[in-house]
């Protein structure tokens, strides 16, 4: 069976603002993309310790040993404490409707949220999850450790588009681009809403698919890691046409 997966991670920058005032000179409005594909570093992953008994003691006894089971499995896997993130323990009684459909009388349960950085240990720890019946809503996240520089070179690769995009379009024109006017660092159309003209943009998506065999009824889906995930920018610009 093949399985197509699709990775997205799309950053988002804070809307700037900029006078309302129409510009009262010929203009050329672009929209300027950079996109950034690289490996991984960053391996989190989300799961959540749910156990069930018809006794309340009995519950919370199975579901203390199997918490202690966790953390053993972290430290085997030399995971930095402060790379995990226990949340409140829920107990109390199952709802009617969960006992009709198999589960006991009360439950007990913890989400858990691991972040790794060896994609070896990523892969262990799923296995070890996904293994288990104990556990239930296990998604993973991938990133990469220099979003912040990754992000400030999007930016300026995308400023240099957009102005690649104003010299071609003015070329055409035979004109020459003066200056730039206006720009927003929104994936979102901040010019057209506060200018009032359309630039035809919407919000940007970009997506890494990659194909992967699986075994079917097989659970090795949960255990898949992309080999690039992709970032992407774009922004909108004025740019000021000679007359």
């Amino acid at each position: 069976m093949r399985i197509f997966i699709a990775i997205l991670i799309m950053i988002t920058f804070i809307p700037v603002s900029h006078s309302f005032e129409l510009p009262k000179f010929p203009f050329i409005s672009v929209k300027g993309n950079s996109e950034c594909k690289i490996q991984p570093n960053i391996f989190t992953i989300t799961f959540t310790l749910h156990i069930t008994n018809d006794d309340f003691n009995a519950t919370i006894n199975e579901f203390t040993a199997n918490s202690d089971s966790v953390i053993k499995e972290l430290i085997k896997l030399k995971v930095k404490p402060e790379n995990i993130k226990a949340y409140e323990i829920s107990s109390g009684k199952c709802s009617s409707w969960n006992r009709e459909n198999g589960e006991k009388k009360f439950f007990a349960s913890r989400v858990f949220n691991v972040e790794l950085d060896d994609v070896t240990n990523y892969r262990q720890l799923i296995d070890y999850v996904i293994k288990s019946d104990d556990f239930r809503n296990v998604d993973s996240n991938f990133r990469h450790s220099d979003i912040d520089k990754i992000k400030n070179n999007l930016l300026v690769e995308a400023c240099a588009n957009s102005k690649e995009k104003a010299q071609l379009l003015a070329k055409t024109l035979k004109k020459e681009i003066k200056s730039i006017f206006a720009i927003s660092e929104s994936n979102y159309d901040q010019l057209e809403i506060q200018y009032r003209f359309p630039l035809g943009g919407n919000q940007l998506f970009n997506y890494e698919v990659r194909n992967h065999e699986v075994p079917r009824d097989s659970k090795a889906i949960d255990i898949f890691v992309p080999d690039k995930i992709t970032y992407t920018c774009s922004l909108y610009a004025l740019y000021r046409l000679e007359e």
